[in-house]
């Protein structure tokens, strides 16, 4: 059912991410210092100029924790399937990384991970069941509405990083 996909996306995302890190920051660097032709990343400064501008629906952040700032919002529109974004939110001490993806019915994966030692939680948070793993000093959490995956990266505490979750409106 709805679980067992959010459960499915969770755990191959966690290991796409979290395992392959080092592999996917080299591969991100190397596709920085190329030209890509098709798609360009488009940065907006406001949640609200992108959902005008791009014609896209998706749920935002209203609760932003204290004295931390945050950097425009990068946007890359995917042909004929959906879109990427990102933005991060971050002060000298703490950070939150926001993660939206759309997909259609073509980006959705069949793959099942099993291995699960690094989950903290699997639980509903306002609307939304929420699988989050703690990950060497932060913690990543994931949920789905419809088409669209949401990932949090943070090194707040659970608390906050919920809280965060709960007020996205």
């Amino acid at each position: 059912g709805i679980l067992a996909n959010i459960k499915r996306k969770a755990d191959i995302f966690y290991f796409d991410f979290v395992k392959n890190k080092k592999e996917m920051e080299e591969y991100t660097n190397l596709q920085e210092d190329q030209e890509i032709e098709s798609l360009a990343v488009k940065e907006f400064s406001s949640w609200e100029t992108l959902k005008e501008e791009e014609q896209v629906n998706f749920r935002v952040p209203k609760y932003i924790p204290k004295k931390m700032d945050f950097g425009k919002i990068q946007y890359l529109k995917i042909p004929d399937s959906g879109f990427e974004l990102s933005r991060s939110y971050e002060n000298e001490t703490a950070y939150i990384r926001l993660h939206i993806s759309a997909y259609g019915e073509e980006g959705k994966t069949g793959i099942l991970s099993q291995n699960i030692e690094h989950q903290l939680y699997e639980k509903r948070i306002g609307d939304y069941v929420v699988t989050a793993y703690q990950v060497e000093g932060y913690i990543l959490a994931f949920f789905e509405e419809g088409q669209t995956l949401y990932t949090v990266e943070t090194n707040l505490e659970e608390e906050e990083l919920e809280y965060f979750i709960e007020e996205m409106k």
